[in-house]
């Protein structure tokens, strides 16, 4: 117990410090777990599960002893978000190759942690001073000179709780800008892009792509819930968060008197859109210059981001010059 308070106060042990032969005492928040499977050989059973903290997650494999019960007891009493006070030893599992940290019934535990939780321990956090990309997106909206886009974008922006939460809130659970204040910075990234396209393009229209560029992922508010871990809420399972965005800046345009009709159609395509495939163009796709202005702009932005965040998972496992990347289908060079 004590050693834990020590812990929690002063340092604590991170999953990207953990070696092979590391005996581990620690806290981890559980981000998913297996059912438990019967041993081939003998009598008892053993389970998988996933922990983690803000640099990176492990496997936990718990061998169970002679009681199937106690084992399945320990699985009960442990959900995803819980965070747990691990005791084992890093190894490498030959199976996954991926390192895990054994957990022993006979000689190590899993039990709900007693030290002060912070979330941000469990959880990665953008790098950067997220009221500064706040200070720049509301310089942007005071810049928007369409009257019923600026009052739309103030409806939003001009709520303290709601930009509390927009800077905060994550872009995705495994993909680009998975972290808190993941998506603030997505949308930076974006909006610069879609600046840079309408000095290159001047046909394009300046107010209704950068109002698009602020609002396309707002649906994402209603998609992801955060507390030791990032999961999907169940509006979120059910419907997308472009069309989830969409209904959210639908019912406040509504608010917006005067709101002109061709205009609320086109800021509400931009959103639903956004995510539309290149080849759908002159399709299913995009039917005006902004949408598909921003839907290469969102694209732009999270690939190139998602591919950054490779190369740095492939340096963490020392890869060597060459990491072999799921998402991308194939090797990419890390040097």
């Amino acid at each position: 117990m004590a050693g834990e308070e020590k812990e929690g106060r002063k340092e604590r042990l991170f999953v990207k410090d953990l070696r092979e032969g590391d005996q581990v005492q620690g806290t981890f928040a559980v981000r998913k777990k297996e059912p438990p499977r019967n041993y081939r050989h003998r009598v008892g059973k053993f389970f998988f599960m996933d922990v983690g903290d803000r640099t990176g997650d492990i496997g936990v494999k718990f061998w169970g002893g002679t009681d199937p019960e106690v084992t399945v007891e320990a699985y009960r009493s442990i959900r995803p978000g819980d965070v747990v006070h691990i005791t084992g030893m890093v190894a490498e599992d030959k199976f996954e190759d991926r390192l895990i940290i054994k957990v022993d019934e006979e000689t190590d535990e899993i039990r709900p942690s007693t030290s002060e939780i912070r979330f941000e321990d469990y959880l990665p956090v953008s790098t950067l001073d997220l009221d500064v990309l706040m200070d720049r997106v509301m310089g942007t909206v005071a810049g928007i000179e369409e009257p019923h886009l600026k009052a739309l974008l103030d409806s939003f922006f001009n709520d303290e709780s709601f930009r509390k939460e927009f800077k905060r809130m994550p872009s995705a659970v495994v993909h680009h800008h998975n972290y808190i204040g993941g998506n603030i910075e997505h949308v930076i990234g974006v909006l610069d892009i879609c600046e840079t396209l309408c000095k290159v393009r001047p046909e394009l229209d300046r107010d209704l792509l950068v109002t698009g560029a602020l609002l396309h992922d707002i649906g994402k508010m209603s998609t992801y819930t955060y507390s030791t871990f990032i999961d999907i809420t169940d509006e979120g399972r059910f419907i997308s968060h472009a069309l989830l965005g969409e209904r959210m800046v639908r019912a406040a345009m509504d608010k917006v008197e005067g709101f002109p009709k061709d205009l609320a159609l086109k800021l509400g395509h931009m959103i639903i859109k956004h995510m539309g495939r290149f080849e759908d163009i002159g399709v299913t796709g995009m039917r005006t210059l902004e949408a598909l202005a921003l839907h290469l702009a969102d694209n732009a932005d999270a690939q190139v981001k998602e591919f950054a965040q490779e190369i740095e998972r492939g340096r963490e496992l020392g890869s060597g010059d060459w990491h072999y990347s799921r998402t991308f289908k194939g090797p990419i060079y890390l040097k």
